[in-house]
């Protein structure tokens, strides 16, 4: 009923969904006169369904993105394996962000964008991507504040 109505009366708005260790709804999504544009993803192990490199391929063939979550909300609650900011900050950022960075994550919401910028940025050569002429930003790091386009 829920998606009968925003493609009735709201077709137009950006959705996204949120997936957990699984992704059940996006081939129905993309059937739905839905301006569906990608899903959050949440996963306690690395080895979950949406934290694949196949999965994330498949979204981004589809020309959807990913997002996932480093935050820290508590430790009951694992959203990314533990590729986490508190283990970027307190450890290391290759493990936490780089990690996310390499799986092909599109969004990165995080709640310590300053650090984890330069840090995604050192760690490869590589500065910007081109795709059909335009630039093409790899990671965009995001908080409640702020929106960082970083090329990775």
């Amino acid at each position: 009923q829920y998606l009968d109505d925003v493609e009735k009366y709201a077709p137009d708005i950006p959705f996204m969904t949120i997936a957990t260790t699984e992704d059940t709804t996006h081939e129905m999504l993309m059937k739905r006169n839905i301006r569906y544009i990608g899903t959050e993803v949440l996963f306690d192990r690395e080895d979950a369904p949406v934290a694949s490199k196949e999965y994330i391929d498949r979204m981004h063939a589809d020309g959807k993105i990913v997002w996932v979550n480093s935050i820290v909300y508590n430790y009951k609650k694992v959203l990314s394996a533990g590729h986490n900011d508190d283990i970027a900050i307190e450890r290391d950022p290759e493990y936490g962000w780089g990690w996310l960075a390499d799986r092909g994550f599109d969004l990165i919401q995080t709640d310590f964008i300053f650090p984890a910028a330069p840090s995604l940025r050192r760690r490869d050569d590589e500065i910007s991507k081109y795709e059909n002429g335009r630039f093409q930003p790899s990671v965009f790091l995001y908080s409640h504040r702020f929106v960082y386009s970083l090329m990775v």
